[in-house]
């Protein structure tokens, strides 16, 4: 794991930690299509929420959407944002899982918002208020 802020997703909720442990926030995330979100589903790869488990990313590591990318990711399934804005919302990370979360094969998570409810079972999605999280880690890392 890395020596800064780390997030853990309990299959209900997302919960941003920093570097020394304290809570910066916690918000409520879904993840795994509709009709799969379970706990006891998360193995099936592409439908099932992500594993529980410890996972970070960097701050570097968020991802903005810009207008050329949510144009071209609106009217096709190609580019670096597939489906746009309403797939992915306006800003996106890659998890690094911890080595003591157990993927269980599967890889690829990120936290991203959007309108669609975990449009895609590799995501984590964090609904209503994914922008408050990605503002708290970056003031928590100024």
């Amino acid at each position: 794991m890395s020596n800064g802020a780390y997030s853990i997703f309990d299959g209900y909720s997302l919960t941003l930690y920093s570097a020394d442990g304290r809570v910066v926030g916690s918000w409520p995330a879904i993840s795994g299509r509709r009709g799969y979100q379970e706990p006891s589903l998360q193995g099936l790869v592409n439908l099932g929420p992500i594993p529980e488990g410890r996972y970070s990313f960097s701050i570097g590591a968020i991802q903005p959407i810009d207008t050329l990318r949510a144009a071209v990711g609106a009217i096709s399934r190609y580019g670096r944002f597939p489906g746009g804005i309403a797939a992915w919302g306006t800003e996106r990370a890659f998890l690094r899982p911890d080595s003591s979360t157990d993927t269980l094969g599967r890889s690829d998570f990120s936290i991203h918002g959007g309108y669609w409810p975990a449009c895609s079972g590799r995501r984590n999605r964090i609904h209503p208020r994914r922008a408050a999280c990605f503002r708290r880690l970056r003031r928590e890392h100024r």
